[in-house]
């Protein structure tokens, strides 16, 4: 068992369980960090940006046109303006 792994199962530390922060932008600008849980896939963070209140007044009456996800780094929502 690797060095790293013991030290980690003494502690009872998981990875997994880690909350991180997603960047948020909106046309190349950032506008929120949402905290949530690390390893979350496209959709769920685009889930969770939908219910922000503080992105919601960028995204309303747009089409989103494209999503560029950095997977545990951010999330980059290209509007029609």
């Amino acid at each position: 068992m690797p060095l790293v792994n013991c030290f980690h199962s003494l502690l009872g530390f998981s990875f997994k369980n880690l909350k991180i922060g997603y960047v948020i932008q909106i046309n190349g600008k950032k506008r929120s960090i949402i905290n949530a849980n690390k390893d979350l896939s496209e959709n769920d963070v685009l889930s969770l940006v939908k219910k922000d209140k503080l992105v919601d007044k960028y995204l309303t009456n747009k089409t989103i046109t494209k999503i560029i996800f950095v997977k545990n780094r951010l999330m980059n929502i290209l509007t029609n303006e």
